[in-house]
C-alpha cells in the first residue's frame, strides 16, 4: 500500500476474525494516522455470518480498539457489513465454522446495502467538490 498523501478521501475496511481486524488494516491505521485525521475517512468492517435473526454482540462485529481509533481519527462513518464464510476452508477453525453454519447463511453480504453506502460516500464527495 502506498501512502495516503495523494488521496483526498479514504475508505478503509477489514474483515473481522475473532473480534480482530486483519493485521494489514490495523497497521495502515497506525502508520497513517496523522494523514488520515486530515482527510475525509469512511471505515467498514465485514464479518458477521449466520442467522440474521439472532442478536450479535456488537463487540464481535466492531473491535472496540478499532472503534476508538477510528473515532479519534474523525471518521465520518463506520459501518458493519455481513461477511462470507470461506468457500475452501483451511484449518480446523474455518472447517468448524463452515460445518456449524447452515449453507443458506454462509454469505451474509448485502450488495445493495454496500452499493448504497458507496453511493452515499460518492454523493458527499461530489457535493464537497468546488464548482468548476
Amino acid at each position: 500500500m502506498g501512502g495516503v498523501e495523494s488521496y483526498d478521501a479514504v475508505v478503509l475496511g477489514s474483515a473481522v476474525y475473532l473480534k480482530r481486524w486483519r493485521g494489514d488494516a490495523k497497521h495502515f491505521l497506525r502508520k497513517h494516522d496523522k494523514e488520515l485525521c486530515r482527510r475525509p475517512l469512511w471505515v467498514f468492517s465485514s464479518g458477521p455470518v449466520g442467522d440474521p435473526k439472532n442478536e450479535i454482540d456488537p463487540s464481535w462485529l466492531e473491535p472496540p480498539k478499532i472503534i476508538e481509533q477510528v473515532e479519534r481519527l474523525g471518521a465520518r462513518e463506520h459501518v458493519v457489513f455481513g461477511g462470507r464464510l470461506p468457500v475452501n476452508p483451511k484449518g480446523p477453525m474455518e472447517h468448524a465454522m463452515v460445518k456449524n453454519t447452515p449453507p443458506e447463511y454462509h454469505d451474509g453480504r448485502d450488495w445493495g446495502e454496500i452499493r448504497a453506502w458507496a453511493a452515499r460516500i460518492a454523493s458527499e464527495l461530489r457535493a464537497a467538490m468546488p464548482a468548476a
